[in-house]
Order: structure tokens, then sequence, then C-alpha cells
């Protein structure tokens, strides 16, 4: 058997770490360069998320609008119908005092 010397040994233990090493930089390099062109197109663009920024505040302050004008009107609603319910009971009440026609 050929045994291998120990220079030949670390030279091969040092080209695979360079090699590894080198793989390692160009994945980090390619997730880097995906990162910073997806913040360019999503994040920094004119659909991004600087300039959509004061149109999602003004949209929260409307959705917020329109919920509170919700809760008035159901409110409203509850009230009229009490109302309602109250009406139909005096007349009832009134119907039932009054005699009838003849």
């Amino acid at each position: 058997m050929a045994s291998i010397s120990d220079e030949e040994a670390k030279k091969r233990v040092q080209e695979a770490v360079w090699t590894w090493t080198g793989r390692f930089v160009v994945l980090a390099f390619i997730f880097g360069a995906g990162f910073f062109s997806g913040y360019l197109a999503w994040g920094a663009g004119e659909m991004g998320a600087r300039n959509l920024r004061p149109l999602r505040e003004t949209l929260e302050a409307k959705v917020t609008e329109i919920n509170n004008k919700r809760v008035d009107c159901e409110s409203k609603l509850s009230v009229t119908g009490q109302r309602l319910e109250e009406c139909q009971k005096k007349a009832a009440a009134a119907a039932a005092v009054a005699p009838a026609p003849q």
C-alpha cells in the first residue's frame, strides 16, 4: 500500500478547506444578492414599503371610521327595534281594551 506523506495530506486538507470556504462564500453572495434585489424590487420600489406606509395609515383611519359608523348603526337599530316592540305591545293592549266595532 502506498501511504500518503504528511505534506501531501496537509495539502489535501487545505485544498478541501479552501474549496468549501469558496463554496460558502459564493452561496453567501448569492443569498445576499437575492435579499438585496428583493429589497429593491419590493421594499424600496414605487409600490414598496416606504411608499405604502402613508397609504396604509389613511386606509386604517378609514376602516376605523367605518367600524365606528357600523357600531353606531347597530346601536340605533337595536334602540329602534326595542321602541317598535314597545309600540306593538301598546297597540295590542289598546286593541284588547277597546271594544270591537259592530
